[in-house]
């Protein structure tokens, strides 16, 4: 069972949005109250396609443990530092008490309603023939404009956080879309464009003038768009019904209404199984065309034995959504935004020569996408090596684009790869650096993620991680400071070079991920270096 504490209703979406053989990956923000609009949307976003989708098979990714350190960690041979099992994501609650209000939805958007007027002229038919006519038009495609308002609204005992969400934008006629998502609140604008091309996302953030590509979805999974919404809802629709000729953005139009059962929804979503409640769906398909004029689903899930609050209560999650379509066969041409230079296109033969100035305080300021930023005191004395490799590619912009792919609740963020796989790095690697006075002794520990002593060499790279609590298995020295034989297969050596100044909020609020499932990450905007 997983057990929800309060303002940690995450914990459920954080292991359960996305299925993939019973393995769990993380789609959220830790706490609700460190969560921004922006961030509100990725979750909302999510669970609109965990009710309409499910996921397909393994990704090709084994993981194959190199080296343990207790039995809730493990490493895969691509990546560079161990890992905790997707299970164990929620085995760390965080406390923290319900001390902000209840968001108001203040995003809108102009869907027209379906007017209740017969349509007269048109006769009418089966809901099947209905579908029928629906599947002739997906099949050929069309394009559209499409104006969609979703809400959801989670619940459980005295807890309740609702997220609104506007999108509107252009669909093309194989399905991409170029549009804008609004998830602003009463006191905060957060308008983001994006494009969606061949289940590729791109998205400019607000404040910011360059797109950036979010990290592509495992195998089954759907980027949300207007048309995978209507693809993944004709999918699952059960007991749908004919309801009548009736008149929708003045177009005559069959409507049917279905649903989305409990036991459809808990097929979908295993830890909803055994939940009770309906979501309601309705459909109006345009009489001569087949085209799907205007869709709304409304409904609720409650329950389930899977699923519970920190005093045992019944989880709750309602759900509104209404999308139009209008001007059909416009032209809709949606190209591929322009993207910075790749870190992955970045690649040195050898580690950089030494650049730190003797007797200078080196400090480092990671910026990330909507999220804040987190200023780091880098270890020049303790790990000068280190310090200089992370300085230097800092100055060249190689971290800047890239994600913290790998994300372990109650562990550790891990950055620095720029293909986001854990595999990535510079095109060198260099030895380890330990300090009697710098290690892994707290949350808020810079170090550097590596695969290892192999062949005798270190294999220290690009990639970092921060912890979010002590971990001294990590460090390359005994408690009493005589070093580790880190050739020993299993043992983790990992050199501690920065400490988190300011900003321990924002890490702790960025995106748990694990890269073998894929799915969105937190982007890293820049990292900048400042000398006192």
């Amino acid at each position: 069972m997983v057990i929800l504490d309060k303002m940690k209703w995450f914990h459920f979406l954080e292991t359960s949005i996305y299925v993939a053989s019973g393995r769990y990956w993380s789609y959220s923000r830790l706490v609700m109250k460190k969560c921004t609009r922006l961030q509100a949307v990725l979750i909302f976003l999510t669970l609109i396609m965990y009710f309409l989708t499910g996921c397909g098979g393994d990704s090709n990714e084994t993981a194959t443990p190199v080296s343990q350190v207790d039995s809730r960690s493990q490493a895969t041979p691509s990546s560079v530092i161990i890992v905790g099992t997707p299970s164990s994501l929620a085995l760390a609650p965080i406390q923290v008490p319900i001390d902000t209000p209840t968001p108001k939805p203040t995003a809108k958007a102009i869907v027209p309603s379906p007017t209740s007027e017969v349509a007269e002229d048109v006769d009418p038919i089966s809901a099947a023939d209905v579908l029928a006519l629906l599947d002739t038009a997906l099949a050929e495609g069309y394009a559209y404009k499409s104006d969609l308002y979703m809400n959801m609204t989670v619940s459980f005992g005295e807890f309740k956080q609702e997220v609104p969400l506007a999108m509107e934008g252009d669909v093309s006629r194989g399905g991409d879309f170029q549009g804008r998502i609004d998830v602003s609140s009463s006191d905060t604008p957060q308008l983001m464009e994006v494009r969606v091309i061949d289940q590729r996302a791109f998205i400019l953030f607000p404040g910011t003038d360059r797109w950036i590509e979010q990290p592509p979805l495992s195998s089954g999974q759907k980027t949300l768009n207007p048309s995978a919404i209507i693809s993944a809802l004709r999918s699952n629709i059960v007991d749908v019904v004919y309801v009548g000729p009736e008149i929708t953005g003045e177009v005559p139009s069959h409507h049917v209404r279905g649903s989305l059962n409990a036991s459809s929804i808990g097929h979908l979503v295993p830890l909803l199984t055994g939940a009770a409640g309906d979501v309601e769906a309705h459909l109006w398909v345009e009489s001569g065309t087949g085209r799907l004029a205007h869709l709304s689903m409304e409904g609720s899930v409650e329950g389930g034995p899977e699923v519970r609050g920190p005093s045992g209560e019944e989880l709750a999650i309602s759900i509104v959504v209404n999308m139009s379509a209008r001007d059909f066969g416009k032209e809709v041409t949606i190209e591929i935004p322009e993207l910075p230079p790749s870190p992955a296109d970045m690649s040195w033969t050898n580690a950089p020569e030494m650049q730190l100035e003797k007797g200078k305080d080196y400090k480092a300021t990671i910026k990330i996408y909507g999220g804040g930023e987190i200023i780091l005191d880098l270890l020049e004395t303790e790990a000068p090596v280190t310090v200089n490799n992370f300085v230097f590619l800092a100055n060249e912009g190689y971290y800047d684009g890239i994600t913290f792919h790998r994300v372990i609740p109650g562990f550790m963020a891990q950055g620095g790869d720029p293909t986001g796989t854990g595999s990535g790095g510079p095109g060198y690697m260099f030895e380890n650096e330990f300090h009697t006075d710098a290690r892994h002794d707290g949350a808020g520990v810079l170090s550097m993620a590596n695969s290892g002593v192999q062949g005798g060499k270190g294999t220290n790279g690009s990639q970092f991680f921060i912890t979010y609590k002590e971990t001294s298995f990590l460090d390359g020295l005994n408690a009493d400071g005589s070093p580790k034989d880190c050739s020993i297969q299993g043992t983790s050596c990992h050199s501690v070079f920065g400490r988190v100044l300011e900003g321990m909020e924002v890490l702790e609020s960025i995106i748990p991920r694990d890269p073998s499932q894929g799915g969105p990450s937190d982007v890293i905007e820049s990292v900048t270096i400042s000398v006192e």
